[in-house]
């Protein structure tokens, strides 16, 4: 027995701990010491062993034999078998039993190679069968007579000999005399401990390997049997609360085998097991992830990881996701291989994983709910009547808060581990791990409710990092293109997009698979030239295209989409220019591009379900550009070819409610009220609880001028709307009461999502549509009912908003400070100074703060610089943008300033993604709540409540003071109080803010035609040296410059029906007016009403005829509200 401090335990010590380490190859184990010591070889190390310890013969025979053995099977496989860490790559486990893992490549019998002879691996094999059989003639160690059995074992298996190596484990009794319990209680370290676990891995591939090959599930149990013993074995030395303590250790031989048994019982699970099974598998596996160093079995970890998203998914698509197990200890009494045992070592070591709380971290505001938490494998509960399912996952939900937090703390480790471990590809090589995790990652997050926010931030961020170690790869670019516009970053996502399409154009034009295959096999003769020059060796002869190069162009498949895709992520991208970016044109000619792609392959022709998208999104950008286009003719001509398009969509496809609202918006903009009508109520049966389409039929139910019935719709829809949002809430209430905000109660309520469109709202989106309803509901109650009734209703409005709509610092001031003063003058505007600051501003509802006063401020909207189409600089240009680049969101058509964040700037501090996107929502918000303010501003005044119409004005200039609608509202404000000079200033203003606001056009021109003296050519029609003195909007001086619209017959030069000092002030009106219509206000009814006025006043009675019959044409159609701002146009 080697003596306490002796040279015996010393070389005894170095033995074990240089087996422990198992650099077998290594021809010096211990390495050199300090005070001159030289490094010691295996055969030195052994001589030491043997001459200090004279009594141990067993231990230094069988590691001189077994570190011969496993340095000749470590150069076979770096030789000949090509096995390492590396092969495992391309392992795959998937719940329906498909996929595999690798395995070492047998060494043959009777071959040798560089360091290895297959004849010295079975002689070693029967040297350790004589050592077993003296072992049990002198009553060795238990212990290493289990030892020898388990490198007897490894011999067999090493050798492609897999029943003799389970035979060999059964005949010396490796699981009935290995005590497990007792070793765990001694907390061993030795490297026998690694033996057994080598003995334990040995049964479980060799029984694997046998199932592979027979296909027969006698084997399952005992595959399964051997992995647990070794993980429990494991854990027990390795695992509870000593694994802390172990973090960073170098991995050894017990670590080594340890995670053999984690990795492959893992994959194994996942095949030939339950989803329970195969998850908490995996999560045994995590459990130690976190200790291991960085580098250590890589290619696995990424194989786990895109095992456990695919698993998670599967749990949602199938059912059977259970949370991890709480662990009641291993169930020793049971026998070895029996499913309880093993299932109790899983559960043990599964119990012990930590799962990130992103729920409660991320909870959004006011605690809404922004997604369902629904039954995982069955459909949801939705109003939705339409058979049209274009996204299945949109009818599927997580179970319970705790699958997304795990599968966002496995997305979060699986992006971390392949960044570290994976290389840029070589030249025609396609990175299939990235793109693998990519595709996972994207599909968990559908299946998490395709959340915007830090959720798409975090997957955007992983897929720039992607994109580092690929080379223009189709998927991941289109990936990005989709996060980017889910994470609000739209001029990101255009060009994402572009990108996409540059490279799906180039591909398909070199045809990228044939281009990999001919660069792989170019590098492979050129290799194999150079090899024989340098042995001088003639040149092989090179025949046709070698089976790597075919691999390789085979593995460049996988990254090419197919025209259907291209197509479909085209029309995506259409939508969003048209949505989001306002690029009106840019959203035309993407819709055009798709649809002739689409028109251009025969086989996506037959694809109803495609041609139908790509005729309504073609049809509704072509609708969108006729309502910019001035030229009636060129109008009525894009009108006319939009509604073919729509038509033909319908008829493809008669199950989309996306359809039949663009057909109903684009029928109300060409005023067949009738018509629209009936695709209305087809878009609202299709999906009841779209509120746009409620929202649209009641517009069009006004435009036919039953007020009544438009309203009892408005009603109806916020009814049902109110209704669908209190059943979401209570089934979200109920899954999460059990456990707070990690409840798994299952519910498969979800009323309010649209389960037949393709780009169905947001959770902010439809707030923000029911907002816009409830402000058509108060326009309607004050035509029916009157202002007073409106004005009652509107504090509700503003609640609403608060409640549901506000997510930025949008906080109400207190109402001390909102009654006190007036509103401060802000950097734009100089309303405050026009009210005039002495005045106190008047409260409503005991203050401001009931109708809504906000805290919300926000910054000047400029254009985003578009960058280069590069990844790369995408990705630096996300990290450094600075706030003030975030575009104006959809629907705002101004900007306010936000000085806390302008100082942010001023003082150079790049803003995150986050800081972007709440940049972009406050300023939106802002633009919104200026709306309501604007909306109660126009009450008040029409009640004659005028000092609460100023006030009211006060707060939407404070919030959006570049907004001409604020102007305008002054403008009548100071009408009504007579103050006419100031109400023509404040128009001047709005039309300094906007050239081609039409309220401003119309409310300026009747103010001349009315007050003549207030015109700026009221005394005669000015020169243009004259007009270079006065400081007037664009639209005014452009109107004084030009000649009279009607020549010779024009306003002054007729002086039969108006006085001489009038002619100037109607030639201004006229040419407002005539170059408004000619533009944005050629739908406008007072417009045209106006200048019919200036014709007849001008003796021009036919044409004042023709201009009045137009005008009331268009105030026979006209809706209470503008179709513009009152909806979203898709």
């Amino acid at each position: 027995m080697a003596s306490k401090g002796g040279k015996d335990a010393l070389y005894a010590q170095q033995l074990d701990a240089a087996r422990l380490r198992g650099d077998w190859e290594s021809p010096v184990p211990v390495a050199a010491a300090a005070g001159g010591k030289a490094p010691i070889s295996w055969q030195e190390l052994i001589r030491k062993y043997m001459k200090h310890n004279p009594n141990s013969t067993v231990t230094p025979t069988v590691a001189q034999v077994e570190q011969q053995m496993r340095a000749a099977l470590a150069a076979y496989q770096r030789d000949l078998g090509h096995y390492s860490d590396a092969s495992h790559d391309k392992d795959l486990a998937l719940p329906d039993g498909s996929g595999r893992t690798a395995f070492p490549t047998p060494m043959p019998h009777d071959q040798f190679g560089n360091g290895w002879r297959g004849p010295d691996v079975v002689q070693a094999a029967t040297r350790l069968e004589e050592l077993a059989a003296n072992a049990r003639s002198s009553r060795a160690d238990p212990i290493a007579m289990q030892g020898i059995a388990a490198l007897r074992a490894y011999a067999a298996f090493s050798l492609g000999n897999d029943e003799a190596a389970i035979g060999l484990l059964h005949q010396a009794r490796f699981f009935e005399d290995v005590e497990v319990e007792k070793i765990k209680a001694a907390h061993a370290q030795d490297y026998s401990v690694a033996l057994l676990l080598l003995g334990f891995c040995v049964y479980g591939m060799a029984n694997e390997r046998l199932y592979a090959a027979k296909k027969d599930d006698a084997f399952k149990p005992f595959v399964l049997a051997g992995y647990a013993r070794a993980i429990d074995l494991h854990e027990g030395v390795r695992g509870g609360k000593r694994a802390e303590g172990l973090r960073g250790m170098t991995p050894d031989e017990i670590e080594c085998w340890g995670e053999t048994a984690l990795y492959r019982n893992a994959l194994f699970s996942v095949r030939t097991g339950n989803i329970a099974l195969g998850l908490d598998s995996l999560r045994a596996y995590q459990v130690h992830v976190g200790r291991w160093p960085t580098s250590f079995r890589g290619p696995q970890r990424n194989v786990i990881y895109r095992t456990y998203l695919a698993v998670l998914t599967r749990a949602v698509e199938a059912g059977g996701f259970t949370d991890p197990p709480r662990s009641a200890g291993v169930r020793a009494d049971e026998d070895w291989r029996s499913a309880a045992y093993q299932r109790s070592v899983i559960d043990c070591v599964a119990s012990r994983v930590r799962i990130r709380d992103f729920e409660a971290e991320r909870a959004p505001r006011h605690g809404q709910a922004r997604r369902m938490l629904g039954a995982a494998a069955t459909e949801i509960t939705s109003r939705t009547t339409s058979k049209r399912r274009p996204a299945a996952h949109r009818a599927l939900r997580p179970a319970s808060a705790n699958w997304s937090n795990e599968m966002l703390t496995v997305q979060n480790a699986a992006a971390s581990a392949i960044l570290r471990s994976e290389q840029f590809p070589r030249a025609g090589h396609v990175n299939i791990a990235a793109i693998q995790l990519a595709d996972d990652l994207v599909r968990a997050w559908q299946l998490n409710g395709e959340l915007g926010g830090a959720h798409a931030d975090d997957v955007v961020e992983i897929l720039y990092n992607l994109a580092k170690i690929t080379f223009h790869s189709q998927r991941i670019s289109r990936h990005l293109f989709t996060l980017l516009v889910a994470a609000e970053a739209y001029d990101e996502a255009r060009m994402a997009l572009e990108l996409y399409a540059q490279i799906f154009e180039k591909a398909k034009e070199g045809d990228a698979a044939d281009s990999a295959a001919l660069v792989e096999e170019g590098r492979r003769r050129k290799e194999a030239d150079a090899a024989a020059e340098a042995n001088d060796a003639e040149a092989p002869e090179h025949e046709g295209i070698s089976d790597e190069a075919k691999r390789v162009s085979q593995e460049a498949t996988t990254d090419q989409d197919s025209d259907a895709v291209y197509v479909s992520t085209l029309l995506h991208g259409a939508h969003v220019y048209g949505r989001f970016l306002h690029d009106i044109k840019g959203a035309d000619a993407l819709a055009r591009k798709a649809y002739d792609a689409h028109t251009a392959n025969p086989k996506l022709s037959t694809d109803r379900s495609l041609s139908a998208r790509a005729k309504r999104i073609a049809g509704s950008a072509r609708a969108a550009l006729a309502a910019r286009e001035s030229d009636a003719t060129k109008r009525a001509a894009l009108q006319d070819e939009a509604l073919s398009l729509l038509k033909q969509s319908a008829t493809l496809d008669d199950q989309s409610s996306e359809t039949f609202y663009q057909l109903a918006y684009l029928q109300a903009e060409m005023r067949d009220s009738t018509t629209a009508v009936r695709s209305a109520r087809l878009a609202l049966e299709l999906e009841p609880a779209d509120v746009q389409c409620w929202h649209l039929l009641a517009l069009l139910r006004s435009a036919q001028k039953d007020f009544k019935g438009a309203l009892r719709i408005a009603e109806e829809g916020l009814a049902e709307a109110e209704e669908d949002d209190e059943a979401d809430l209570k089934a979200v209430q109920r899954a999460s009461s059990a456990n707070g905000v990690n409840g798994t109660s299952k519910t498969s309520v979800a009323r309010t999502v649209l389960l037949s469109v393709d780009y169905p709202p947001t959770y902010g989106e439809r707030a923000e549509a029911l907002l816009r309803l409830h402000m058509t509901h108060s326009a309607l109650e004050e035509v029916v009912s009157g202002t007073e009734a409106a004005i009652a209703s509107q504090r509700d409005v503003f609640s609403f908003f608060h409640k549901r709509v506000a997510t930025t610092a949008v906080l109400p001031l207190g109402a001390g400070g909102a009654a006190g003063s007036a509103a401060p003058p802000t950097k734009h505007g100089k309303l405050s100074t026009l009210l005039g600051g002495s005045a106190a501003v008047p409260t409503r509802f005991g203050s401001l703060s009931g109708m809504g006063l906000s805290g919300a401020t926000h910054h000047h909207s400029e254009e985003a610089h578009r960058g280069a189409s590069l990844l790369p600089h995408l990705h630096r240009r996300r990290a450094s943008q600075k706030v003030e680049e975030a575009p104006m969101p959809a629907g705002a058509a101004g900007a306010t300033s936000n000085d806390s964040a302008q100082d942010a700037q001023d003082d150079g501090e790049a803003s995150t993604a986050m800081v972007q996107r709440e940049a972009r929502r406050a300023k939106h918000e802002a633009h919104l709540l200026a709306s309501l303010w604007l909306q109660s501003a126009a009450s008040f005044r029409r009640a004659h409540q005028l000092s609460q119409a100023r006030a009211a004005v006060q707060e939407a200039e404070r919030l959006d003071s570049a907004r001409a609608e604020v102007w305008v509202q002054l403008a009548l404000y100071f009408e009504a109080q007579q103050q006419w000079e100031l109400a023509v200033q404040s128009l001047y203003k709005a039309l300094a803010c906007e050239s081609e606001c039409v309220p401003a056009v119309v409310n300026l021109a009747r103010i001349f035609l009315q007050h003549p003296d207030l015109s700026p050519a009221a005394s005669a029609l000015p020169t243009s040296e004259t007009i270079k003195d006065r400081k007037l909007p664009a639209a005014v001086t452009d109107a004084l410059a030009v000649p009279s619209p009607f020549g010779n017959d024009g306003a002054a030069a007729s002086t039969t029906l108006a006085k001489p000092t009038e002619l100037g002030a109607i030639a201004l009106a006229e040419g407002l007016l005539r170059a408004s219509t000619a533009s944005a206000a050629w739908d406008c009814a007072a417009a045209w009403l106006f200048l019919a006025q200036t014709a007849r006043r001008t003796g021009r009675l036919a044409q004042s005829r023709t201009f009045l019959e137009y005008a009331l044409e268009l105030e026979k159609t006209e809706t209470v509200r503008p179709l513009g701002a009152a909806l979203f146009r898709s």
